[in-house]
């Protein structure tokens, strides 16, 4: 699941002890990154419609290429 390897890394670079401010500008990329991902589309989709959401985890290769500080 994209959004869980997108956490995942936050927590990871939180663990190297970076400085806070550039934990936070790590935080906020991949917070960003996100709103690229087909699921979240889909999953928005899906409630708007009132249905179940059909995720297909595609982009997973994205969240792993993501480039961040």
């Amino acid at each position: 699941m994209p959004a869980v390897a997108l956490a995942k890394r936050a927590i990871d670079a939180a663990d190297a002890y970076v400085a806070l401010d550039d934990g936070l500008k790590l935080e906020r990329s991949l917070f960003y990154d996100t709103f690229d991902l087909d699921d979240r589309r889909e999953g928005m989709a899906a409630f708007c419609e009132k249905r179940k959401a059909t995720f297909t985890d595609s982009a997973a290769a994205h969240a792993n290429s993501s480039s961040t500080a």
